[in-house]
């Protein structure tokens, strides 16, 4: 089957080499953020990177970008899909990613159109959803949402820190610099040591923050997700640490931004 991938911009190489893992066979990169593969829906929706899993209905290029033309495009791509495919009453959703296409014009011409050939009912409000692309070089893709929730949502969370690092990003971690052993000196909702052991529970991992209550929360939810993580209440400039550690990985306070240290 072909796949539709979202991820973070920038984590685009990190979950194609994490989509290889699983055994999903590359098709390429479309910055910011959208990855094409084939493979098993099943494998891609474990996938820890990526906020989306899609399935291609279809893809083509148009060299016209005017709505007109965009329009009698979407109409010979929907002609293509099966109503078993797309059925009942659907959301779409449209991405405009060349300046002078209005986002909200393409999402009332797919609604239409879609309507129009495969007899369906959209609604703002009505899933799954209809994912439209267009892109650089005027290429579209079409894709049937397959999760209802966006995947970056965790459900460990017992307690979410007001900062909290998107998951996705913490799930990179791992995938990037794998180590015997972690410290994450600002932990806040432990998102961080936690999405690393999910990846390599072998991993030592350790976490602090300066305040109690968001470290005894971040145990929480590391228990919640079934992870050994040693949590510490410690000042980010006053290691609590006796040992060395291989990895320093932390989400400074907003403003007190400091650079990652590996």
């Amino acid at each position: 089957m072909g796949l539709l991938l979202t991820t973070v911009e920038g984590l685009e190489e990190v979950t194609l080499a994490e989509a290889e893992r699983r055994g999903l066979k590359p098709g390429g990169v479309i910055r910011p953020s959208l990855l094409l593969v084939e493979g098993a829906a099943e494998e891609a929706l474990k996938l820890k990177t990526v906020d989306s899993v899609s399935e291609l209905l279809c893809s083509f290029e148009s060299g016209d970008l005017g709505l007109r033309a965009l329009r009698h495009a979407l109409r010979e791509c929907f002609r293509g899909i099966s109503r078993e495919g797309c059925s009942g009453r659907v959301r779409v959703r449209a991405w405009a990613r060349i300046p002078g296409v209005s986002r909200r014009a393409l999402e009332l011409v797919a609604a239409r159109e879609l309507s129009r050939v495969l007899r369906v009912g959209t609604s703002p409000e009505a899933g799954p959803t209809v994912r439209i692309y267009l892109c650089s070089g005027g290429r579209i893709l079409v894709a049937k949402q397959l999760n209802d929730e966006p995947l970056h949502l965790r459900q460990y969370y017992v307690f979410k820190h007001p900062h909290t690092l998107n998951p996705l990003i913490a799930a990179a971690l791992p995938l990037l610099a794998p180590a015997g052993s972690l410290h994450d000196p600002c932990c806040g909702s432990g998102t961080i040591p936690i999405e690393y052991l999910l990846a390599r529970p072998e991993t030592l991992a350790v976490c602090s923050d300066v305040n109690s209550e968001y470290a005894r929360r971040a145990l929480e939810n590391s228990r919640r997700a079934g992870t050994d993580v040693e949590v510490l209440v410690a000042d980010l400039f006053h290691s609590p640490l006796a040992r060395e550690v291989e990895l320093v990985a932390a989400n400074p306070p907003r403003r007190q931004r400091c650079s990652y240290v590996h």
